[in-house]
């Protein structure tokens, strides 16, 4: 189900992202659970692109933080080039980060998705 149009539509900004086949997958299996959670009631449904940018922000605020980041090289097969769409501003500081960090912005968004699923235990269902 796409996200309706609101406000926060008018910022987004389209990024090119390869990610790992099952990695989709799994970021809608953490939606499912999430929009599923009893303690959401009377909150927002969750969508694919609130993870996304959750799991960029993680990256983004743990380099700002100064933590030491590894990142992940864009894979040469068995992945899927997705179009996500994430808050402008957040794009434009990971980008920011990405450059600092002499890699690109595919290496820094996969290496942020890796981080978050890693974090939430699903990355081996989706490697």
């Amino acid at each position: 189900m796409p996200r309706p149009l609101t406000d926060r539509s008018l910022n987004a900004a389209k990024l090119e992202v390869p990610q790992p086949t099952g990695y989709p997958e799994a970021f809608q299996r953490l939606v499912d659970a999430r929009n599923a959670d009893s303690g959401r009631k009377g909150r927002p449904r969750l969508y694919a692109r609130d993870l996304h940018e959750e799991a960029i922000a993680e990256l983004v605020n743990g380099i700002n933080r100064g933590d030491r980041v590894y990142f992940l090289a864009t894979p040469v097969s068995r992945y899927v080039r997705k179009t996500i769409w994430i808050d402008g501003s957040l794009k434009t500081e990971a980008g920011r980060l990405a450059e600092q960090a002499n890699v690109t912005m595919s290496s820094f968004v996969l290496t942020a998705f890796r981080r978050f699923l890693e974090a939430h235990g699903v990355v081996q269902d989706a490697a």
